[in-house]
């Protein structure tokens, strides 16, 4: 979870309406988009936590990027992690390098095991495969160091 963004509750007495980003993104979990999913979303280290908070779940791109309408989690903190629960095998088969984005690691969770069975890509590890024509020039670095993740 990356921030916590809040807006006070508006005329005729509206609710507050709070806005959860992580450092995920649809293009991560296509599903959002191609069936309309909406997981089930636990906060990791608070999981039988009562959910104090209805929030919007958004991811970190440049699109509308709403991951989960609504959720219930208990109160959030920045740098908490989030688990998407029962997203399935198809959304790293079928996740992209949007705008750039490393795409993140797999976990794959079992009762109360979880393990990484795919590491989390490096901006390196995006534009390894891209190869600038010499006509074109010296490129320089392309690292972004808050993007560069090893797990």
């Amino acid at each position: 979870m990356v921030n916590v963004k809040r807006e006070a509750s508006g005329p005729a007495g509206a609710p507050e309406r709070v806005w959860v980003e992580t450092d995920t993104s649809e293009s991560f979990l296509p599903d959002v988009n191609l069936e309309g999913a909406r997981w089930t979303t636990v906060a990791v280290e608070q999981p039988d936590a009562d959910p104090t908070l209805c929030a919007d779940i958004v991811g970190i791109s440049c699109g509308f990027d709403v991951l989960v309408e609504s959720a219930r989690l208990p109160e959030p903190a920045p740098g908490e992690v989030l688990a998407f629960l029962d997203t399935g095998a198809y959304q790293d088969a079928g996740s992209c390098n949007f705008n750039a984005m490393p795409r993140p690691a797999t976990v794959l969770v079992h009762g109360g095991n979880a393990e990484v069975i795919k590491k989390a890509e490096t901006v390196a590890d995006v534009f390894r495969r891209d190869v600038v024509p010499a006509r074109l020039g010296e490129v320089g670095d392309v690292s972004v160091p808050h993007l560069e993740k090893t797990t």
